[in-house]
């Protein structure tokens, strides 16, 4: 018979070595950038800001942050422009309160392209900069605890009443449900005045004039219903491709007109629809509606415009 002190002495302690598994996930935050510049604007901005809270959350990670050029870059050096591109990333990130030490700069020239081609699309998404994020997941393995035998005492414990039988409930029989039948529901009709049945691929959409502001990528006020107008096309239409086509008045200027067609390409794009439904293009000051627009100002705002072409139906 062992008494509690003999008990205590007699136990042995088992200890289980728990191994951790490191998960390892990778992900990829892309941002892209105008022509030769290295500013982050609001909607690069918005993006990040998104990520910031899932790292903190993570806890365990460490980003490569990586800055591109396209082909036509007029920056002296393009890798020091990829690497300005990164750095305005890290700074972003590391103010937002993510740790130094967790990541890591590099710049890159156009020879890493994203896509190939050197038109404006192309273009602009290798003006990127990529966050190559690895998380560190801890997953830990559950330790088995290991029963010890004890060696009880039993002199002075009371006999325990038998347990008391009690009858057993029938087993219940399942109930089945009947399958629940889905309707599907019929797509909304198409707007007739937003339809394009009966149009010619090459065509120009019938929308209003969309006109800008004289020496600015900025649409005039009076032209908003008519990008609404476009927007509403594009939503009622979900085959349509077009082509964006940027103009300029009284003397050339190709970058603005280019930065004119891409102003009404971000529009649709923040509004959902996919960007690879759109091309945009600038043509200077090439094609005029109306001559003679230095001298008059109606021609010149008439010719500072943005018009629409169906490429695919």
């Amino acid at each position: 018979m062992y008494n509690t002190k003999t008990m205590k002495r007699t136990l042995v302690l088992i200890f289980l070595i728990t191994a951790t598994l490191i998960a390892s996930a990778q992900m990829k935050t892309v941002v892209f950038f105008d022509a030769s510049s290295s500013i982050l604007d609001p909607t690069s901005k918005r993006a990040l800001d998104t990520l910031v809270p899932v790292l903190k959350k993570e806890g365990r990670y460490k980003l490569n942050i990586n800055g591109y050029c396209d082909c036509a870059g007029t920056h002296p050096s393009d890798t020091a422009l990829g690497n300005d591109r990164a750095r305005s990333v890290f700074n972003y990130l590391r103010d937002k309160g993510i740790p130094e030490d967790k990541m890591t700069v590099k710049g890159l020239a156009e020879t890493t392209s994203s896509i190939e081609g050197d038109d404006p699309i192309g273009k602009f998404k290798n003006r990127r900069t990529e966050v190559l994020i690895t998380l560190l997941n801890p997953r830990p393995v559950k330790a088995v605890d290991t029963p010890v035998a004890k060696r009880i005492d039993t002199t002075h414990v009371k006999p325990v009443n038998p347990p008391v039988k009690t009858a057993s409930n029938p087993p219940v029989k399942p109930v089945v449900t009947p399958p629940v039948k889905t309707v599907k529901t019929p797509p909304p009709p198409v707007d007739p005045e937003s339809s394009i049945e009966g149009m010619q691929v090459g065509q120009k959409l019938p929308i209003k004039k969309i006109n800008f502001v004289n020496g600015r990528a900025i649409v005039l006020p009076e032209s908003m219903p008519a990008l609404e107008q476009l927007l509403k096309y594009m939503r009622d239409n979900p085959t349509l491709e077009i082509k964006l086509s940027g103009f300029v008045c009284c003397t050339p200027d190709m970058a603005m007109s280019v930065a004119r067609a891409k102003a009404v390409y971000d529009y649709l794009v923040k509004n959902n629809i996919e960007y690879t439904r759109i091309k945009y293009d600038g043509f200077s000051n090439k094609v005029p509606l109306m001559p003679n627009d230095n001298n008059d100002s109606i021609a010149a705002k008439v010719n500072r415009r943005v018009e629409v072409t169906i490429l695919k139906k």
